[in-house]
């Protein structure tokens, strides 16, 4: 087995998509699980134990059922402790992906031995946009601080976040990786896909304004957030009817099954520096790479190079003339876009991935 024990702390929606869970319970003699659900969801929490690749123990415990972001939170980091504590674990690196979970790690590992592995995902471009930020940021540089593994789901994130915290050699980044398993596919023309988050600078607007110039275009967005209502509001306004669709959160068999009906999906954040997706690991393009999706996309990520040079989509300005433009260079030359995006899937292949990236862990505790 390449690693001892190995703990880790995800959300579901991660955990169904970016196999962690595969990985580290194939080469692991012990993985120890905590799955939280995606904000807004309701599902139960679980916790599991696998033992040379094999579940051995699983329960599940009821959930938070309303959206309050801090009681969110605050649940979340109510469970992690559980876990601690249910399952006595000891002596174990444990890879966390939300930062409150760094909150208190003195006492974790004074108390079980346990040594937190920080993967972060996000960097806050602005943290003096309110108080409660730059506390929350100064209290989350403290502790990362504190840290002995310190990686980064994108290089962006790296030079944002924590610059000057560790040596350069410390702060390694791993991206997140996907299966190299053959997509569903049952296309149907001209309909096409978004899964996210339904937050502001997801560029859905363009999309639907794309949407009221490309008469035949028919969108199906599977997520959901407080930005829903505003969405389907200008949905009505733009007199798109039954062209767009709401399809609300999906698990992970009916999502893939829903995608497998795609042409391509979006990914048009609104290209800022100020956007969060500019630092972050595009999470949401990794999955129509998992998919086999072509993607539409602009210039706001680090893997916009990969796209143009595996030709696996189209990169845009945030106009809808320019998305209508893709849309039409995909469609007239589809095999070639296909190729290409399941090209570049092989190069995110996670045991590949994460067997390099987290080698420093394969050490004894």
């Amino acid at each position: 087995m390449r690693y001892q024990k190995i703990a880790c702390a995800i959300n579901d929606l991660a955990a169904d998509f970016f196999k962690l869970i595969e990985y580290f319970s194939e080469f692991s003699e012990d993985f120890y699980l905590y799955v939280y659900p995606e904000r807004g969801k309701t599902t139960p929490a679980v916790f599991r134990h696998y033992h040379e690749g094999k579940l051995i123990w699983e329960k599940k415990y009821s959930w938070y059922q309303g959206k309050n972001k801090v009681i969110i939170l605050g649940v979340q980091y109510f469970y992690f402790l559980y876990f601690l504590k249910k399952l006595r674990i000891r002596k174990t690196y444990f890879i966390i992906h939300e930062l409150h979970f760094a909150f208190f790690n003195s006492l974790v590992t004074l108390f079980t031995k346990n040594k937190p592995v920080l993967w972060l995902g996000d960097g806050c471009p602005n943290r003096y946009q309110s108080l409660s930020i730059l506390f929350l940021d100064y209290l989350s540089r403290f502790y990362i601080h504190r840290a002995e593994h310190i990686y980064f789901a994108s290089s962006k994130n790296n030079h944002l976040s924590w610059n000057g915290f560790q040596s350069i050699k410390d702060k390694l980044v791993i991206p997140l990786g996907v299966s190299d398993a053959p997509a569903l596919k049952n296309q149907i023309s001209n309909l096409f896909g978004f899964i996210g988050n339904l937050r502001e600078g997801l560029g859905l607007e363009l999309i639907f304004d794309t949407a009221r110039v490309k008469k035949n275009f028919h969108l199906e967005i599977v997520g959901d957030g407080k930005y829903r209502k505003d969405l389907e509001k200008l949905a009505k306004e733009y007199e798109l009817g039954e062209r767009v669709k709401f399809l609300g959160y999906l698990e992970y068999p009916q999502m893939m099954k829903t995608a497998s009906r795609w042409q391509l999906a979006f990914a048009t954040y609104f290209p800022s520096n100020t956007n969060y997706t500019y630092y972050a690991d595009p999470g949401k393009v990794k999955l129509y790479m998992e998919l086999e999706l072509p993607v539409i996309m602009t210039d706001i990520t680090y893997i916009v190079k990969e796209i143009q040079y595996f030709k696996a989509g189209e990169i845009v300005k945030y106009k809808s003339a320019d998305v209508v433009s893709a849309i039409d260079k995909i469609q007239g030359n589809y095999p070639d876009y296909l190729q290409g995006i399941r090209k570049l899937k092989k190069q995110y292949f996670y045991k590949d991935i994460y067997k390099e990236g987290f080698s420093a862990l394969e050490k004894r505790l």
